[in-house]
């Protein structure tokens, strides 16, 4: 009996879709200028914890500590926005009879993810969360519960915990450093 052949590598395709302007600029970022700070972006973010990550793989125990800060602030973003989000979904529910379906873009933007790490697609699912919550932050507003610097506020005040997560892998740098082996 032929040995059976070997299976062969499995592949598969990961997509990001956008469906807000506001999300969609937290995904490239911006460069900076004179007059405004650059911001990172997720591609950014993504870039830059490949650099950590395989330092960690080095074992360097400088880029675990910046993994781990990484790990916290996607969770500290999470937890924030999906009390954002819960908070919304409560509000809408308040229309009674009314039923609000949740607004969403004609022409989405998406684009493949091809990440180096586990932590570069946690952020994108950081990033997802928060246009879901852009989604639900507008449609709130359209129908008059809440008022436009509410809503300005709640976009704000998410948008920039994201952007603050987006900032902590740029914070890195690398020492050369490792464990001793023993």
């Amino acid at each position: 009996m032929p040995a059976p052949e070997a299976v062969g590598p499995l592949r598969g395709q990961v997509w990001l879709t956008i469906q807000t302007r506001q999300a969609q600029q937290l995904v490239r970022g911006r460069s900076g200028t004179a007059d405004k700070a650059t911001i990172i972006g997720l591609v950014g973010f993504a870039d830059r914890l490949r650099v950590i990550w395989q330092a960690a793989r080095n074992d360097d125990p400088y880029a675990d500590w910046w993994l781990i800060k990484v790990h916290e602030g996607i969770e500290a973003v999470g937890t924030l926005i999906g009390q954002r989000q819960e908070a919304l979904d409560v509000l809408l529910q308040q229309m009674g009879s009314i039923e609000v379906s949740i607004a969403a873009s004609l022409h989405p933007f998406r684009m493949p993810l091809q990440f180096a790490n586990p932590y570069a697609y946690q952020g994108a699912k950081s990033l997802s969360a928060y246009d879901s919550l852009v989604c639900t932050a507008l449609t709130a507003q359209h129908v008059g519960l809440l008022d436009s610097e509410a809503c300005r506020r709640e976009l704000n005040l998410c948008a920039r915990k994201i952007r603050a997560l987006f900032t902590i892998s740029q914070r890195y740098r690398f020492l050369g450093i490792d464990r001793p082996l023993i």
